[in-house]
């Protein structure tokens, strides 16, 4: 055999499952060449096997946080302009609407991530979103019963705003349960691209939906993304890890120490002082 070529039963096996099911292993005593660069083949065959798009379980998680991000972009605007065109809202009634989405984000952001952390998440995924597609659809029946109102839009913001919280800690520390830290990174920017392109995408074709069907109907479809998330992550068949057992604390306790730890270090605390200015300004800006 050259000196600049491996052999495949060389190669350790790729970590993924769904990896390893597309990787050919040969008979024993063959002698397959698999790449001319030596120490490289596990890499060589992840490049041509396409990375995690050749994972069928990440496939569908990847789906499921897509449909799930511009069904998300639907009701973001759909709420303020039912509110304003429909209801004839005042501008502190449209601003109120807003702070009721993004409110859940302090009241039970930090003790959602501690929740979270006690439990399995990918029954906690499934949950989140057929809460929000049951919570979206009171508004088109009430709109058709002729009952629909402010109280009921600040209602359903808040709590659609508080699975979108859960959702959001959730799917985060559910990835590398999935992928492995290995291909985190992979994994992240897969999904953070997704999420990157509802923003651009979803408010305009979300206007164009409101503007075609109206806005109740839009909250239909919005709805419906949502319970095909939900059945997307049910069809995920890799076994998740059990958590791990706990020191038996008080949540709460546990939930302070979240604040503490982003107070003492210098570029948390920078980053979530950003953060919460851009935020204010930026829903300033929206109820204008």
């Amino acid at each position: 055999m050259p000196s600049d070529t491996v052999r495949e039963d060389d190669c350790s096996p790729l970590p993924v499952p769904d990896h390893d099911a597309n990787c050919v292993t040969p008979r024993p005593g063959a002698n397959a060449l698999v790449t001319p660069i030596p120490g490289r083949c596990r890499w060589s065959r992840r490049l041509r096997l396409g990375g995690l798009w050749r994972s069928r379980q990440f496939r569908r998680f990847w789906a499921a946080e897509t449909v799930s991000q511009l069904g998300s972009q639907v009701t973001a605007l759909a709420l303020p302009l039912i509110a304003a065109l429909t209801l004839a809202a005042t501008p502190f009634e449209v601003g109120l609407l807003a702070a009721m989405g993004s409110a859940p984000s302090l009241l039970v952001g930090l003790f959602a991530g501690v929740w979270v952390d006690r439990r399995r998440r990918r029954p906690i995924l499934i949950a989140a979103d057929l809460a929000r597609a049951a919570l979206l659809l009171t508004i088109p029946v009430a709109a058709a019963l002729g009952v629909l109102g402010m109280p009921l839009l600040y209602a359903v913001a808040l709590l659609v705003g508080s699975m979108n919280v859960l959702d959001g800690v959730t799917y985060v520390s559910y990835l590398p349960a999935l992928v492995g830290r290995r291909d985190l990174i992979e994994g992240n920017s897969k999904l953070e691209a997704s999420r990157s392109a509802a923003q651009v995408v979803g408010p305009g074709a979300a206007g164009g939906l409101i503007g075609a069907v109206g806005g109740p109907a839009a909250i239909v479809l919005d709805a419906a993304s949502f319970l095909l998330s939900a059945a997307l992550l049910s069809r995920i068949e890799q076994e998740e890890p059990a958590t791990p057992p706990r020191a038996a604390r008080a949540v709460w306790a546990e939930t302070a120490e979240g604040p503490r730890a982003v107070s003492r270090q210098p570029i948390l605390r920078g980053l979530a002082l950003s953060a919460a200015t851009t935020e204010f300004f930026a829903y300033v800006f929206f109820a204008v």
